[in-house]
């Protein structure tokens, strides 16, 4: 235990921190990127590092951003299959559009009737994804689930009663 002095100047007690273990298995390496980078996600399994660099989702490979032609956005997540999802912006007022980037294509997600906006959280090992259908109104949001095994369609999940 080690004393540490408080803004007033009391000294208090405090545990000492457990040593650090290296991780033989990681390297450190520095990203080049091809600008500012933002969101990035790494699958389950950590083999899969994506982000965004400049408005464009990207791999990093060997310490490069390696671009993913024809996907712009925000990514939020992959899986272990390589499955990303993400956003795009619509307009100045935060409203987004999801979109999942599979084998070279990317797709916006279906829209739930009466709920212009969608916004994806997680990816699981299947494909589903899952997130939000919002309305114009700020709290008018519904959380949804996009199913891998019906491409195209969106289901609204249902609350739990308080």
């Amino acid at each position: 235990m080690s004393g540490v002095a408080s803004p007033g100047g009391d000294r208090g007690v405090q545990a000492e921190r457990p040593p650090r273990v290296p991780y033989a298995a990681c390297t450190v390496e520095t990203i080049q990127a091809m600008g500012p980078a933002g969101m990035i996600a790494v699958d389950p399994a950590g083999r899969t590092v994506v982000g965004t660099v400049g408005g464009t989702a990207v791999r990093f490979e060997g310490g490069r951003a390696v671009p993913y032609a024809g996907a712009t956005g925000q990514v939020i997540a992959v899986n272990d299959a390589g499955l990303i999802i993400g956003y795009d912006d619509v307009d100045q007022a935060s409203h987004q559009l999801a979109w999942q980037y599979r084998d070279g294509t990317k797709t916006t997600l279906a829209k739930l009737a009466g709920y212009p906006y969608t916004f994806p959280t997680a990816v699981n090992a299947r494909g589903d994804v899952v997130g939000a259908a919002m309305g114009d109104a700020g709290d008018d949001t519904v959380p949804v689930l996009w199913p891998a095994d019906r491409p195209g369609t969106v289901q609204a999940l249902s609350m739990p009663v308080r």
